[in-house]
């Protein structure tokens, strides 16, 4: 039973204005799907003496900052903690991953390729794997280190499925990072 009707009122304008908000948003992203919604991730707290402001926005990271970022991940040193690592073996391509569910053989450490992608920074791992046994696999995983659980920063499942390689057969893998982190 409704107690005040001004509230129900007020509660009820709420929820229509946020339903009609989040359908021009849905409208929007309709429209023109090639743009995604860019959330807020810089809080500001003004405090002046005629009052406290807050405000956020989205940032714009720099181009330098988004070459210090392919730097860090396509460093060739181990030391750097360089994402330039590739496993192969099998998986279900997850967020929640930390390793391949099952890896064949050790990590390859990849051919590094620093570039620009459309005025982004980018690099290139790439790496030549041959089989000296018949092998099933369905996925790739790119490392920041060469053994060990809980360095898996990418994984990949093969487009066509899972793809059986015997003695003498290669595999080559190229991971293309691209940083646009704006």
């Amino acid at each position: 039973m409704i107690e005040n009707k001004k509230d129900f009122a007020i509660g009820f304008l709420l929820c229509l204005s946020l339903s009609l908000t989040g359908f021009g948003i849905a409208l929007n992203a309709y429209r023109n799907p090639q743009y995604s919604i860019t959330k807020d991730n810089v809080y500001i707290i003004a405090e002046t003496q005629s009052g406290k402001g807050v405000f956020a926005s989205h940032n714009v990271i720099t181009n330098i900052g988004e070459n210090r970022t392919r730097y860090f991940h396509s460093a060739n040193t181990t030391s750097e903690n360089g994402v330039i690592w590739i496993s192969i073996g099998n998986a279900s391509a997850s967020s929640s991953l930390t390793q391949l569910t099952s890896q064949y053989g050790s990590r390859f450490l990849g051919d590094i390729t620093n570039w620009e992608n459309g005025g982004d920074y980018a690099y290139n791992i790439t790496a030549t794997h041959q089989f000296t046994e018949t092998q099933c696999v369905n996925a790739a995983g790119a490392h920041w280190s060469n053994t060990g659980d809980g360095n898996l920063y990418a994984v990949a499942n093969f487009a066509g499925g899972a793809v059986t390689f015997n003695s003498g057969d290669n595999i080559t893998i190229t991971w293309v990072f691209t940083f646009d982190c704006n």
